[in-house]
């Protein structure tokens, strides 16, 4: 079963987050998809396709450390909902989950850069946080096979999709986009046959179908 991380901690953040700075570097794979139509508009510059999008971000770390703490092998997602343009007025609202197999030290660690408190390349997010609605660990499982990728969290999110290919037969890719500096550049270009957000005591549930998914790999380096 889920439960919430350090409750008090995150609900003192709901109303914004403050920068403590702490050195972290961590490199990985990142999976990301959302509610609207391929390509998302977040990662060009535009406004949500409905006026409004819910995305899932999941961080897979392969290697790094976060203000000395060893991260290789844990795992993230962040569900997040904004209306209108992702910009300084869109503040998003956030569920964050943290791999299950994560000790207190790393969960901590992991919600204070993917929150952007501690500055660096992922301070972006804390300049677009609204509400951190909650913090929970979860069972994360992410899977790539050729093509074709799947993410689950527990069983409350699922997303399954594959890369689009071009005519020549190889995966359609962008290229510095506007969420290039938070998860990675270049970014792999596929669609979704599952979308599936169980959140409904966030005001964030939908199963869709044909919808937009990247992904890619991240590097983040933060020294002070």
């Amino acid at each position: 079963m889920a439960e919430m991380i350090d409750a008090e901690h995150a609900s003192r953040r709901t109303t914004g987050i403050e920068i403590r700075r702490a050195p972290y570097q961590f490199s990985g794979s990142f999976y990301e998809a959302c509610d609207c139509l391929t390509v998302c508009p977040c990662w060009t510059g535009g406004d949500p396709d409905d006026g409004h999008c819910t995305g899932v971000f999941a961080w897979e770390i392969d290697q790094g450390a976060i203000d000395g703490i060893d991260m290789a092998g844990l795992r993230a997602v962040s569900v997040s909902y904004h209306a209108g343009f992702r910009g300084d007025d869109a503040k998003q609202r956030v569920v964050l989950f943290i791999d299950e197999i994560a000790s207190q030290k790393q969960s901590e660690a992991l919600v204070a850069a993917l929150t952007g408190s501690l500055g660096g390349p992922l301070q972006e997010l804390a300049r677009l946080m609204g509400e951190l609605l909650d913090v929970q660990t979860a069972n994360i499982v992410i899977r790539h096979e050729g093509r074709f990728s799947t993410l689950s969290v527990g069983r409350r999110i699922l997303v399954e999709s594959a890369a689009t290919e071009g005519p020549d037969g190889r995966r359609m890719t962008l290229n510095n986009g506007k969420l290039g500096e938070v998860l990675g550049s270049p970014a792999e270009i596929g669609e979704s046959w599952r979308f599936r957000v169980g959140l409904a005591a966030f005001g964030m549930e939908m199963d869709l179908r044909g919808r937009s998914a990247m992904k890619g790999h991240f590097s983040y380096v933060h020294a002070l």
